[in-house]
């Protein structure tokens, strides 16, 4: 039975699965988006993780994860961000606020959107995702936010990728070690 279970969470995707929702698509604040995006749309699967597909304003898609981002996940992140970036999104944000850890190989897929598309940016982490972020030093590259709009507006900014040039990251705050504000 697991591996009957397993063997499902890890099936090719059925083609109802991948066409497009007849039905259109409503932002989170009950407004309409253009037509010509894609609806919300729910993918779950593989135990641990699940990613719930959004249109923000402006053509910006929305990637809700949930759970563990570990190795045996990595690879429906990656077919779902294949997904996407076929689909020229005009950036892309990684809501992470529910997210409890992130391997390596998932921060990959974080830096591969970015170096895909050059609009893309991550929000809602916690301490301990932040704490990595910065060892890894992702900050001299892909922006991370602490709430959804300030990503939003961000990835929307004249001189964000999603204008069509390359943006500077902000440092993110040491999480330790800082010398000059050292007790």
């Amino acid at each position: 039975d697991v591996l009957v279970d397993a063997i499902e969470d890890f099936r090719a995707p059925r083609p109802e699965d991948l066409a497009p929702s007849a039905e259109p698509a409503v932002t989170m604040g009950g407004g309409r988006v253009r037509s010509d995006q894609p609806a919300a749309r729910i993918v779950a699967g593989t135990p641990g993780m699940d990613i719930v597909w959004e249109s923000g304003r402006e053509g910006v898609r929305i990637a809700r994860v949930s759970g563990v981002i570990e190795t045996t996940a990595v690879s429906l992140l990656s077919d779902e961000l294949n997904r996407e970036l076929a689909a020229s999104p005009r950036a892309i944000l990684f809501d992470l606020t529910q997210v409890e850890y992130i391997s390596s190989s998932g921060w990959g897929q974080f830096a591969r959107a970015y170096e895909s598309t050059h609009a893309a940016a991550i929000f809602g982490m916690g301490p301990e995702l932040n704490e990595v972020y910065a060892c890894l030093q992702f900050h001299t590259f892909l922006k991370s936010y602490a709430t959804e709009a300030e990503a939003v507006q961000g990835v929307l900014a004249p001189d964000s990728g999603a204008q069509g040039r390359h943006a500077t990251a902000a440092p993110a705050p040491l999480a330790y070690g800082d010398p000059d504000h050292d007790e």
